[in-house]
């Protein structure tokens, strides 16, 4: 019928109007839905400690293992789930139950199990049991026998001859967890996500234990809450306008726009770090006919990290026709060079500019500047002076901590 009893009507004529399936149904109401409105997700009851774990026997392993003490909701043959409890520990004399044989290994199953006489079982019954499997050259699970509402929660693998069960031996099984209706219901990965989907509904928070954070379905996609440290932004599936996360690998903060883009951290630039700036009309260096020192200076660096070098230095030139060049090092080595710059009149002043990008090296902390200029063509002397229409101009930019970026 499409109407059932109510949770909790009133008897008629005396007589009890509630069956199992109504009193499942409405404990159901309670839990974390399933595929359709009226059915749940089954699964373990979240608790402290490691509920229904299966496990070897501590210190010393011998024939039997121990269940923990569980609470387990398992859909029907009929409708609504039953609500097991296994209320303490439990040991399975697995070995004395079933002997290993001697010469071929074994798959056996510990399982949790509910029979009903409304399904024409024996008995009502909810049973942890060992199920001893058949001794082959390469084994399988063995059938379970009886009534087909039962969850597996380990399976032991049994060596030929074993005399006990250790802790490499037991393969955990246990079903998913499950809770109550809105609460956050911790999954392992985003493998049970994608299997969980078709059961969410708009606002369903939950717990990634892969990933240590929480997410929230609103009709269309999971979306991670809040600000997240990950150590790959590809992990957040499905970011929001504006998400931030907090990339690990390089201590970067993101914004999602389109794309990731750092907004904080190693990653994101620092903007100006270093700059010199000449107006006074002072003579920085004269009579050049050769490479000239113009300008030296040492500043802190973080290694592995991308800087933008840049001058622009005024030149007079003695003679008409004159062409010079300025250059740029750090350290030993000469970093780039600027194209010939010509100095067309006599007397006037030419800027002479260069840039580049610089990435120190994994363990730099200084970063050595020297700039320089050279006459490259004519018969004039060079002169530098910084004058407040051309100053002499330095600046360093922090841009950032992605060297992958860099074309080399």
């Amino acid at each position: 019928m499409a109407e059932r009893h109510s949770w909790a009507a009133n008897q008629s004529d005396g007589t009890g109007v509630i069956n199992a399936d109504d009193a499942r149904l409405a404990l159901g109401a309670l839990i974390t839905p399933g595929p359709n409105p009226v059915s749940v997700r089954p699964g373990l009851r979240p608790a402290p400690g490691n509920p229904g774990v299966v496990s070897a026997s501590s210190p010393t392993p011998d024939g039997r293992v121990s269940v923990a003490a569980f609470q387990n909701f398992m859909r029907s043959r009929g409708t609504g789930p039953y609500i097991q409890t296994l209320d303490s520990p439990k040991v399975l004399d697995v070995l004395a139950h079933a002997p290993a044989d001697p010469a071929n290994p074994r798959h056996d199953l510990v399982i949790a199990q509910q029979t009903d006489t409304a399904f024409h079982d024996p008995t009502t019954a909810f049973t942890v049991r060992h199920v001893a499997g058949i001794p082959a050259v390469r084994p399988n699970d063995p059938p379970v026998n009886g009534s087909p509402d039962y969850v597996v929660l380990a399976r032991i693998r049994i060596a030929p001859g074993a005399e006990a069960i250790t802790p490499d031996d037991i393969d955990d099984l246990r079903p998913e967890q499950t809770v109550a209706l809105g609460g956050v219901l911790p999954i392992r990965d985003v493998t049970e996500r994608i299997e969980l989907t078709p059961c969410a509904y708009p606002g369903m928070t939950i717990y990634r234990r892969d990933r240590e954070w929480l997410e929230t379905w609103d009709d269309e996609a999971w979306r991670v809450v809040g600000t997240v440290t990950t150590a790959s932004p590809a992990d957040i599936t499905d970011p929001y306008v504006d998400q931030l996360a907090f990339y690990s690998r390089d201590r970067t903060l993101y914004r999602w726009a389109g794309e990731w883009i750092p907004v904080a951290g190693d990653r994101h630039g620092k903007g100006l770090v270093h700059a010199r700036r000449r107006s006074d009309g002072t003579t920085m260096a004269s009579v050049i006919t050769a490479e000239t020192p113009v300008y030296a200076h040492s500043i802190p660096v973080q290694p592995s990290r991308v800087y933008r070098i840049t001058t622009r230095v005024p030149v007079i030139a003695s003679e008409g026709g004159t062409t010079a060049r300025a250059r740029i090092k750090v350290g030993a080595a000469y970093v780039t060079e600027s194209g010939e710059t010509p100095c067309p009149t006599t007397g006037n002043a030419v800027v002479v500019p260069a840039s580049t990008i610089y990435v120190t090296d994994p363990s730099q902390a200084l970063l050595a500047l020297a700039v320089s200029v050279e006459r490259v063509n004519g018969i004039g002397a060079l002169t530098v002076t910084a004058g407040r229409e051309l100053p002499f101009e330095v600046t360093i930019e922090d841009l950032g901590g992605d060297p992958e970026l860099v074309e080399r």
